[in-house]
């Protein structure tokens, strides 16, 4: 199988799960309210995005790297920090980006 679609496929799948961790952050910053149920909504998309990111992961007999996993991981903390730096907080820089 050609690594590159492996690789890909790897990337995305980690690049969710470092979304993941993001989307989750900014719901347990929020009241009930609109943008809440948007990023429930959003968190949604993404889960059933990497569901299907597995399917197709499993279906070509590809594993998803650990180096990838653990960049994703890594990524998501630094956006997570830089975030934080402007301010997570509803009506800040961090929030909106």
């Amino acid at each position: 199988m050609d690594n590159r679609l492996q690789r890909y496929l790897s990337d995305h799948h980690a690049s969710s799960a470092g979304a993941l961790v993001l989307i989750q952050d900014l719901i347990d910053r929020l009241e009930d309210g609109e943008e809440k149920e948007f990023l429930t909504g959003l968190k949604g998309t993404v889960e059933f995005d990497q569901e299907n990111l597995e399917i197709l992961i499993g279906a070509a007999q590809l594993d998803t790297s650990l180096l990838h996993e653990m960049a994703g991981t890594l990524s998501a903390q630094v956006s997570r920090l830089k975030l934080a730096w402007e301010g997570l907080d509803p009506g800040k820089l961090g929030f909106m980006e």
